[in-house]
């Protein structure tokens, strides 16, 4: 799958935020059956909310609600990580 994202944050205080996201892309699948294989590439979309503590300037923990449409199914989801920001100091 190859998806590109973008989002857009909203400070709620000095060291969190809100965010929106929007990916978009294609994924592609193999199956492989003793007398066929079969090929797919189907486009993929995604929406979430989500919640960013900055823990410093770099480094945000994040929550995210999200719902896509990976592999032709409808999913939502929840997920918790870390995200890494890249960027010159101020």
């Amino acid at each position: 799958m190859l998806s590109p994202y973008a989002r857009y944050y909203f400070a709620i205080k000095e060291n969190a935020a809100l965010f929106t996201q929007l990916n978009a892309g294609v994924q592609f699948s193999k199956s492989i059956y003793s007398d066929s294989n079969h090929h797919t590439l189907d486009p993929y979309i995604g929406l979430g909310v989500g919640h960013t503590y900055f823990i410093n300037k770099h480094i945000g923990l994040e929550t995210q609600l999200y719902a896509d449409n990976a592999f032709g199914e409808f999913n939502l989801g929840f997920g918790v990580g870390l995200q890494f920001y890249l960027g010159k100091k101020k």
